[in-house]
């Protein structure tokens, strides 16, 4: 067996595409009636971590000063492979296109902390963005021999994903399987198909089959319309006349399904709503991870009209407007520059352009819907993209070059301490919060409130900042003790202003001790952001009225 199969990135790889969709959510294995997708396993972050490890092991024992990669063009291309594959198992070795780009965006990521306006919430999703930056490297890493390797993989784990769901269906009342989300489902089978295309073989072209069918069931409009505007794609980079007749069907697809997304959708109001977020902070945006707590002010009151509307409006449904409104222009420029070099690579290998097709997917997906901020979608996508812009034309890779024992020591220690920071703040805290939530959950289906209450406490002791945790605590508290229950709400509302139904609870709550004076402020902001609020605008009507009619 060659170094080059027994590579740790290409293991890294391929246990990432099995483990990333079956394992993200891992009681969701569960059977129907206890299944919860409320413990999130953040294994991009141990990812990150691991490579950061590797990293510093790798430069303490000396082995990262390797040089640079040429790659004349008169060298054979075989001889190019093998020096492409050697320094892609180095450590610190990275594509010269990348480079620039994936130091800009880092650099982005960290100008949108300093000024974020809610640097704790901005601190706390870094890791996980860092961690995309890993896996891209990563992706960068995997040999040209295990593309094939790779792509089965996916596909396999994608039939499991898919019988799995179908299972399940009946039980779930959706299409959610081990991913928990149907139309992130979606966009995950529908990223696979076309690997079981660039595979040709007959068993490949079964499972796709397969794939289209279960698709079906995931009634998203998302999915599909990414897929047509791949086909689209493809006959467009065919050039030929009688494709581009081929491509008619595709064309009638994506205009029906925008003008559905478009008429029948919150997901417009939403947009609308972040481009005057983006308006007031249009530079370096409002901070990154903080568009849950700075929308709601933003937020169309006519959004409340549409089907689907929901208390909390948590992502943009577009992941381009969010980097935007979070990240501000800086960001997004970093990001569309990130994403356009690793695209445009587009590799000869049938694997290659296959792999290119599934993060296409994954990004038309992400213009739509959330699947970019959630895994096992957004950490595929940054993995693909990394070997999309490694295994395109030759490519030259340049390796960090540090000369001194003192220096290299140094940042071993950098790498180690951030990893230390990532675990802690990515995987341990998180883990616990959702853990102990879980926990809360269960006691309270069991009529236990004592336990519920303990548990959700514990939940917010490990992430004090966790918006829903906090307003079921409350709604916990709300009979037991309504002081305790304001107390939460009330540091809820300093953490996130209009957060869900705050304003309105926090009114009922105050008019049941007689404090009518604090309860009508609440009151009307909760009609103002919705004024279809029948509710909150009862009270208001009746706390108008005179006393004698009340």
């Amino acid at each position: 067996m060659t170094a080059e199969r027994t590579s740790w990135t290409a293991r890294a790889c391929l246990l990432l595409v099995v483990a990333l969709p079956l394992f993200s959510y891992p009681l969701s294995w569960l059977p129907a009636s206890t299944a919860s997708r409320a413990l999130t396993l953040p294994l991009a972050v141990v990812a990150g971590i691991a490579i950061l490890l590797g990293l510093a092991i790798r430069l303490v024992s000396g082995r990262s000063g390797v040089p640079a990669a040429t790659g004349p063009t008169e060298e054979p291309q075989e001889s190019r492979r093998g020096r492409r594959s050697y320094l892609a198992t180095m450590p610190v070795s990275i594509p010269r296109p990348l480079i620039a780009p994936m130091l800009i965006w880092a650099i982005s990521l960290l100008i949108s902390v300093r000024f974020s306006q809610h640097p704790h919430l901005s601190v706390l999703v870094l890791p996980l963005f860092l961690s995309n930056l890993c896996l891209l490297w990563l992706g960068t890493c995997l040999p040209p021999a295990q593309l094939p390797g790779l792509a089965w993989c996916w596909l396999g784990t994608a039939t499991i994903v898919a019988v799995n769901g179908l299972i399940r269906l009946g039980s779930d009342g959706a299409m959610l399987s081990t991913i928990g989300n149907q139309n992130v489902t979606a966009a995950y089978l529908a990223s696979s198909v076309p690997l079981a295309v660039a595979l040709r073989n007959r068993w490949s072209y079964l499972l796709g089959g397969g794939l289209l069918v279960t698709l079906l069931f995931c009634r998203s409009r998302g999915a599909w319309l990414a897929l047509a505007i791949l086909a689209l794609a493809a006959f467009i980079v065919a050039g030929s006349r009688r494709r581009w007749l081929a491509a008619a069907p595709a064309v009638a697809l994506i205009v029906w399904l925008g003008v559905t997304q478009w008429n029948q959708d919150v997901r417009p109001i939403i947009w609308r709503g972040t481009l005057k977020m983006i308006a007031a902070h249009p530079l370096a945006g409002h901070g990154l991870g903080t568009f849950l707590v700075n929308y709601p002010p933003f937020r169309p009151p006519e959004y409340f009209a549409r089907p689907k509307a929901a208390p909390v409006t948590d992502h943009a449904h577009n992941e381009l407007l969010e980097v935007t409104a979070e990240q501000g222009v800086i960001g997004l420029a970093a990001t569309l520059w990130l994403w356009g070099c690793a695209l445009r690579r587009r590799g000869q290998m049938p694997v290659a352009g296959g792999l290119a097709g599934s993060a296409l997917i994954l990004a038309v997906h992400g213009l739509l819907d959330v699947g970019l901020r959630f895994p096992p979608a957004q950490s595929l996508f940054w993995l693909v993209l990394g070997v999309v812009a490694a295994h395109g034309p030759p490519v030259e890779f340049a390796a960090l070059r540090l000369g001194s024992r003192f220096a290299r020591f140094s940042l071993a220690v950098v790498c180690v301490a951030v990893a230390a920071w990532m675990f802690v703040a990515g995987v341990l805290n998180p883990v616990r919060a959702d853990w102990w939530e879980q926990r809360a959950h269960v006691a309270e289906r069991g009529n236990d409130q004592t336990a519920a209450i303990a548990a959700a406490r514990r939940a917010l002791q490990a992430q004090p900042f966790r918006p829903h945790t906090r307003f079921f605590l409350a709604r916990l508290l709300a009979d037991a003790s309504p002081d305790a229950a304001i107390a939460e709400l009330e540091r809820l509302q300093e953490l996130a202003p209009d957060y869900a139904n705050t304003r309105y609870n926090l009114g009922l709550l105050y008019l049941r001790q007689g404090r009518t004076a604090e309860a009508i402020p609440h009151l009307r902001r909760a009609v103002e952001m919705n004024p279809g609020d029948q509710d909150a605008r009862r009270l208001l009507d009746e706390l108008a009225s005179p006393p004698e009619h009340r």
